[in-house]
């Protein structure tokens, strides 16, 4: 993490705790260079997991994102696969 007060990268972790039912951590840190402490926090991203329910959803190979051959078939583009 960049230290908001002199940009340097270097920081330690002083302080972790889960807050809002372990969705989110809270760390305190503190620069190594100008020992300003500072907060940050880390939140799960969501979109993966939406992205794969999508792909689910739509008919789509969830490894790749491509329309399965079935889903082609449905739509009446098997010819699509062949290229």
């Amino acid at each position: 993490m960049r230290c908001p007060r002199c940009g340097d990268m270097r920081d330690r972790v002083i302080d972790s705790r889960l807050i809002q039912d372990g969705e989110r951590i809270r760390r305190r840190r503190q620069c190594l260079d100008c020992a300003t402490r500072y907060t940050t926090y880390e939140t799960i991203e969501q979109i993966e997991l939406l992205k794969d329910q999508y792909y689910q959803f739509a008919g789509w190979d969830v490894s790749t994102g491509n329309p399965t051959s079935g889903k082609l078939a449905e739509l009446g583009l098997e010819w699509v696969s062949t290229l």
